[in-house]
């Protein structure tokens, strides 16, 4: 089986060593695989006898809404089918620094194009400082590069909706130009679905909506996350405020509605409702978080007044 536990890979290095064998990592998100990803693992491959694979857990893959395009099971499952990778596994952390440490590689392989790359971050600076502490070799591929974020940026819409003020059909147009898209790359709703992400990875799905929410306000009590749970407002209607009021289960950073659902799979009928939510309040956008699939399901809503 090539899809390995991070705890379970350690003791599979240890014994492929015992046996002579040079061991490589390649280490990243890989969402969206393609020919550049392809090309880097063959030629990591041909650096050593093993090669390994280690991808960043969804929880912490901070690339853009809707990101990533695919979640952490499908894109190990999607390295594992290439014949030139011997195992993958999820890490638990958000860079490789704590995997070096861990999985001791001789090879740590990373793609020309983090040669030279601005690191305005230090993380990639910090994982070559210790990979040389560590003893492991710092290599680089040299094959042809593309950049995944910018492909989904190009031809994916990162289920965003955006609400048109003058569509009074309940209709919803995608964001499909580039330029909107990049209007609705909103790091609130990064830190949101983040939380999201966390509580869905310890839960899984089969659990009843009030459990995910009162799970999920103790993820919100981070700080960075300014929250209300099950805020009173108010639904207009026209010229006159009416006496039914609305309450959402969070209203994160003042503006943003979050709703929450635990079903097999969204339909139009949620949509529908955090819609007209948005067209009766002064909220701009919404957010639709589903965790009763096996996937973690989010939508995010932009109502343009």
């Amino acid at each position: 089986m090539k899809i390995v536990e991070l705890e379970k890979l350690e003791n599979v290095i240890r014994g492929l060593k015992s046996k002579g064998k040079r061991i490589v990592l390649c280490h990243g998100c890989f969402d969206l695989m393609h020919p550049g990803h392809i090309k880097h693992f063959q030629a990591a491959k041909e650096m050593g006898d093993i090669l390994i694979v280690t991808i960043t857990p969804d929880v912490y893959v901070d690339k853009g809404p809707g990101r990533p395009a695919y979640n952490q099971d499908l894109r190990v499952e999607s390295i594992a089918a290439l014949e030139c990778v011997d195992y993958v596994a999820v890490n638990k952390w958000p860079t490789a620094e704590e995997t070096l440490k861990l999985l001791r590689p001789d090879v740590y392989v990373k793609g020309q194009e983090f040669k030279n790359i601005e690191d305005k971050t230090g993380k990639i600076q910090k994982e070559y400082t210790l990979a040389k502490e560590l003893g492991i070799e710092v290599k680089f591929t040299h094959e042809v590069v593309f950049s995944s974020t910018k492909l989904l940026n190009q031809h994916f819409d990162p289920q965003i909706t955006r609400i048109n003020a003058d569509e009074r059909n309940n209709k919803c147009v995608s964001v499909k130009s580039e330029e909107n898209r990049n209007k609705d790359k909103d790091e609130r709703t990064y830190k949101i679905i983040g939380a999201a992400m966390e509580v869905h990875r310890e839960l899984g799905c089969g659990f009843l909506e009030p459990v995910y929410q009162e799970t999920l306000d103790i993820e919100f009590k981070n700080p960075e996350i300014p929250y209300k749970a099950q805020p009173v407002i108010g639904i207009s209607y026209k010229e006159d405020i009416l006496e039914k009021k609305y309450q959402p289960d969070f209203v994160c950073f003042s503006e943003v509605i979050v709703e929450i659902k635990a079903l097999n799979k969204l339909t139009g009928t949620e949509e529908s409702q955090i819609i007209n939510y948005l067209k009766a309040t002064d909220l701009k956008v919404g957010l639709l978080i589903n965790f009763g699939s096996k996937s973690l399901e989010y939508k995010r809503f932009v109502y343009n007044y």
